[in-house]
C-alpha cells in the first residue's frame, strides 16, 4: 500500500487511525496488546516516515498527528493506550523540530473523549467520562484541520481538556496517576 501511496502528490497527511483496550494490563489479551501498538505506533511512523520523505523533497506539507489529552500522564487500565498517545505526542513534537525550514509542518491534535466508536471499541460502557463530556467529532476535525494550517505544534480541542491537559503537566505524576487510576477503576 505505501508504495502506491508514493505515486501521489500528497500534500496532506493525517495520521487519525487508533484504538484502545480498557482493562487491567495483565488480564489483556497479548495479540490485541500488540495489534494496538502496529496500529497507533507502527502504521504512523510508517505513514509519516514514507510520505514525509516526499514532502520533504517538495518542500511543502503538513503532517496532523492525532494523539489525546492521554498523552500527557499514565493511564492505569488503559496503560499501553496511554503510553502510544505518548508516543504519538513525542515524536511528533521531536519530528516538527527536525523538519524545521522544510517546508513541512507536523501538528499534533490532542483531543479528550470524543463522540466516535472509540469507546464502543476500547470497551469502555457506561463511563461518565466517556458519556457525558464527549465532544463532537466533526468540531475536533475541524479545530485540527485549522491548527494544522496554522502551523500550531500541538492543539487541544475545548476548555475542559486544556484543563486537563494543564493538570497532568503541573499536578506531581504520583497524585495524576491515582486520579486516572480511581476515574478509570471506579467508572
Amino acid at each position: 500500500m505505501l508504495k502506491e501511496l508514493e505515486a501521489y502528490d500528497i500534500d496532506v497527511l493525517i495520521n487519525n487511525a487508533g484504538k484502545g483496550f480498557y482493562g487491567c494490563f495483565v488480564e489483556g489479551s497479548a495479540f490485541d496488546i500488540l495489534d494496538m501498538i502496529d496500529l497507533n505506533i507502527k502504521a504512523l511512523v510508517h505513514l509519516t516516515h514514507t510520505l514525509a520523505k516526499e514532502m520533504v523533497k517538495k518542500k511543502q506539507g503538513y503532517i496532523l498527528n492525532v494523539a489525546s489529552v492521554a498523552s500527557f500522564m499514565p493511564g492505569p487500565f488503559m496503560s499501553v493506550y496511554y503510553a502510544s498517545k505518548s508516543f504519538v505526542l513525542s515524536f511528533s513534537l521531536a519530528l516538527q523540530k527536525e523538519l524545521q525550514g522544510s517546508g513541512v509542518f507536523v501538528t499534533t491534535l490532542c483531543p479528550g473523549p470524543t463522540k466516535t466508536s472509540f469507546a464502543t471499541n476500547a470497551n469502555i460502557h457506561n463511563h461518565f467520562l466517556a458519556s457525558k463530556f464527549q465532544d463532537d467529532g466533526y468540531k475536533v476535525a475541524s479545530y485540527g484541520f485549522l491548527a494544522m494550517l496554522k502551523r500550531k505544534k500541538v492543539c487541544t480541542y475545548g476548555w475542559k481538556n486544556k484543563i486537563y491537559v494543564a493538570l497532568g503537566r503541573i499536578l506531581p505524576i504520583r497524585f495524576v496517576t491515582n486520579m486516572v487510576y480511581y476515574l478509570q477503576k471506579y467508572r
